[in-house]
Order: C-alpha cells, then structure tokens, then sequence
C-alpha cells in the first residue's frame, strides 16, 4: 500500500480502537461518531467498526437504526469471531426490539452452529424462546444447557428454568 494508503488505515484503526475504548467504558454517544467514521472506510476493519456501529445504536436506544446496521452485516457473511459476534448483537437487538421470533431464529442457527456453540447462546435462545411463547424450544435449549454444559456457571440456571418447563422437555440420549 502507498504512504497514503496506510496512514488512511492507521487512522481507521484509531477511531476504531478509539470507539471500543468509548463502548466499553459506557460511553456510547462518544462512541457512535468515531464508529461511524471508521465503518464508512473500505478495509480489513470496516465490519468490526460497523458491529460498534450497531451496538452503539442499540445503546443509545436506537434500537431499529442498530438492527439494520447488523442485519446487514450479518447478511455479509463474516467470518471467524464477527460471525458469533454479529449474531448475538442481532439477537439482542431483536430481543430489544420485542421481536422474539426473528431472536430466536438467529439464536437457534448460532445454537446449531458447533463452532460457535456455547452456553450464553443456548441460554439466550431460551430467554427469546419463552418471551416468544415457545415453551418447547425454551426447555430444548435449556435441557442442552444443563446435560451438555453441566459444569458451566448457567447449569444450575437452566436447571431452575427446566422445573417450570417439566412437561417440555425431551429427553433422548441422555441419562435422567
């Protein structure tokens, strides 16, 4: 790349690194300008500049503004840790939304997904699953949580949540 060229990406990454360092100590409204200029630049961190995008939204209450920014780049297809993160910003921000059904549509393909298969996922599928009314779903994600999971922090949680779904749950290759 010319001079040019990597003193433009330098400064990208800043305002990114600029925008996470905001994000993460809550300070959203600061965050939104520096993620916007950053996403608006072709280049390597242009999507993880367009997640803090998204989340900033969501953040700041702009919660449809936030599920379009990452549906879309969902739609993408990134790879790697932006796919998993995508996702659940998604979901979350449909879950904000009050819309359960598309949250638990994103949750269940990440959920089916062994790369990126792990406890939080499951237990937000079950969160969107019971505010959307399925009941069966719910108890599916959280009987996975607790036989496939039983050492993690959110065992004993499904296994709370599993007692109000007892008609529910499934059980198949597991010993009850």
């Amino acid at each position: 790349p010319s001079e040019k060229e990597r003193l433009r990406l330098a400064e990208t990454h800043d305002q990114l690194a600029d925008a996470v360092e905001k994000f993460a100590a809550a300070d959203y409204a600061g965050a939104l300008p520096l993620a916007t200029r950053a996403a608006a630049v072709a280049g390597p961190l242009q999507d993880y500049a367009r997640l803090y995008l998204g989340l900033s939204q969501l953040r700041l209450g702009r919660i449809e503004d936030g599920r379009r920014t990452l549906d879309s780049l969902r739609e993408t297809k990134a790879q790697g840790y932006l796919t998993v993160a995508t996702a659940l910003a998604s979901g979350e921000a449909a879950e904000t939304a009050a819309d359960f059904a598309a949250a638990v549509a994103i949750y269940d393909a990440l959920a089916s997904d062994r790369a990126a298969f792990d406890e939080e996922i499951l237990m937000r599928l079950g969160r969107a699953a019971l505010a959307a009314g399925d009941r069966p779903k719910a108890a599916a994600a959280y009987h996975r949580v607790y036989y496939e999971l039983p050492l993690s922090d959110s065992a004993s949680i499904a296994a709370e949540r599993l007692e109000t779904l007892k008609e529910h749950v499934v059980r198949s290759g597991y010993k009850a």
